[in-house]
């Protein structure tokens, strides 16, 4: 296996995760944690009583976390040829963003014996990943957002491609749209109703970097990093929360 020291966490939130102080650890307890020899640890999806991690050049880390304070490294998949930095899971795939290794279909039926099934090789470097109805949406850096088709899983095949300019760094699927944390760009909003002919709708600046998202209901929560205004003033970090209610005009 490929290995470099990281440390995965498991934690109980039991207060609302906005009102949470990173400083001050209120509310939160750690009741267990997995220490390996997996390379970083970078996203991690979690269906019933298994954790699948993306480890980048580790693959696939598949965790059995039944027992909270005693998880258990039960299987792995670590021949990416790229790095593993993004994840989800439906049914009895996992769906893994490898940066230039594309995109990675692995059969985790046998969750103790994962297995490659297909790939597909994506214009850019897939850095996340979202998933519904078949289709794989992939935030691919400066290209912007492939879609490729995995109705069938052994023979994946684009579906369509929308460059908007920016660092699409996220990726999340809600009806019919796509929202993307588009580094300096902001937030992106991508009608995907026809997806040969997918346009941006919507954008929101933040003044900052923003590199991840969820969409909730009618919400959007955009995080990211600060950068120096024109008048050398620190704007755009930390958390921010935007209505969708109306896409083409975000607030």
């Amino acid at each position: 296996m490929k290995c470099t020291r990281t440390l995965l966490s498991i934690i109980i939130l039991t207060a609302f995760v906005c009102s949470l102080s990173a400083q001050e650890h209120e509310n939160v307890e750690q009741v267990g944690r997995l220490y390996n020899y997996w390379n970083k640890a970078s996203d991690v999806v979690v269906v019933r009583d298994l954790a699948y991690l993306a480890a980048h050049s580790s693959g696939l880390q598949i965790l059995d976390i039944s027992n909270p304070e005693s998880p258990e490294n039960i299987g792995y998949w670590d021949d990416n040829p790229g790095e593993a930095v993004g994840i989800v899971v439906s049914g009895d795939y996992a769906y893994i963003a490898d940066l230039e290794g594309g995109l990675r279909i692995i059969l985790i039926s046998d969750p103790e014996h994962p297995v490659e099934v297909g790939y597909f090789i994506t214009d850019g470097r897939a850095h996340a990943i979202a998933y519904a109805d078949d289709l794989v949406y992939i935030a691919e850096g400066d290209l912007g957002m492939q879609v490729v088709n995995v109705g069938l899983p052994r023979n994946p095949v684009e579906a369509g491609q929308i460059v908007m300019g920016g660092n699409a760094k996220d990726v999340k699927v809600s009806g019919d749209y796509a929202y993307i944390a588009n580094g300096l760009s902001g937030l992106s909003i991508i009608s995907i109703a026809n997806l040969r002919q997918m346009n941006e709708v919507g954008t929101y600046d933040t003044g900052g970097e923003v590199n991840s998202l969820d969409v909730s209901s009618d919400y959007v929560c955009l995080t990211g990093n600060s950068q120096l205004n024109e008048d050398e003033r620190m704007v755009g970090g930390g958390l921010r929360i935007i209505s969708i209610v109306d896409p083409e005009n975000p607030q």
